[in-house]
């Protein structure tokens, strides 16, 4: 079954949420951009969005200039996003502001080869902290830069104007000027063709392992005790405990 969704930023203002929960299945919010900055609604719209039971997903807006910048901006969308549920993909967003910003701190303009290196370091990490990850593309950048990776990862294409996406995808940004009732403007739509409420492996795996070690653990996680991001790995990590488990179980408890 198709469902029907939105993606949403700080630049859609101030949102009724119990409005849009009547016309959408789920929200992809944008959660930060950079590797500093939160998204000025983020924190606001996740939590309408879980006090409504509204299925949210999350993207990160990259400025990203190497690897190493890129591993900051995934460790600040970790400790961003750790406290909640997060039921569709975390997509990576890299687009031409991403690219003018290649050229302007490198003096060049980024190579395939360096894309591909930012944002497959990105998703790795996001995926390393148990968390389902996608890439967010359109069709111009997809096939230029993209290329090799598109059929690696869930995509979520941009696509607007047509009757169909222009690449083969799990989610299809239709529309920039949809109409909602509770949002003032036009907003992004999207529709989803694949079914991420189902758990993943890593769940499945928690499922097993699951005992009252790693509970506590994560109790203690969302309760801050263990820090955020990179913080949080290296301590769970010098203490023998699987970051992977402990954040898949505190996504359980969340639920």
């Amino acid at each position: 079954m198709v469902k029907a969704g939105i993606d949403i930023s700080e630049h859609n203002g101030t949102i009724d949420w119990k409005k849009v929960k009547t016309h959408i299945d789920f929200a992809i919010l944008r959660a930060g951009y950079g590797r500093k900055n939160v998204d000025k609604k983020f924190n606001e719209n996740i939590t309408e969005c879980e006090k409504r039971k509204i299925p949210v997903g999350i993207y990160w807006f990259s400025y990203a200039t190497s690897v190493t910048g890129a591993k900051q901006e995934a460790e600040k969308c970790i400790a961003t996003i750790s406290k909640h549920k997060i039921t569709y993909p975390v997509y990576f967003d890299f687009e031409y502001d991403s690219i003018n910003n290649y050229r302007k701190v490198n003096g060049r303009s980024p190579t395939k080869k360096n894309i591909e290196d930012i944002t497959t370091t990105f998703l790795a990490a996001i995926e390393k902290a148990g968390y389902k990850t996608g890439l967010y593309v359109n069709p111009d950048l997809g096939n230029k830069y993209f290329y090799s990776l598109l059929k690696n990862y869930d995509l979520w294409v941009a696509h607007w104007g047509v009757d169909k996406p222009g690449i083969s995808c799990k989610m299809w940004q239709d529309s920039n000027k949809a109409r909602i009732e509770g949002i003032s403007g036009p907003v992004d739509s999207d529709l989803c063709y694949k079914d991420y409420s189902n758990t993943n492996d890593l769940l499945e795996k928690c499922f097993k392992t699951y005992n009252e070690i790693y509970l506590n653990i994560a109790r203690e996680i969302i309760d801050g005790k263990w820090g955020a991001g990179a913080e949080r790995i290296r301590k769970l990590k010098a203490n023998d405990y699987d970051p992977n488990i402990a954040q898949a179980i505190v996504n359980l408890l969340l639920m």
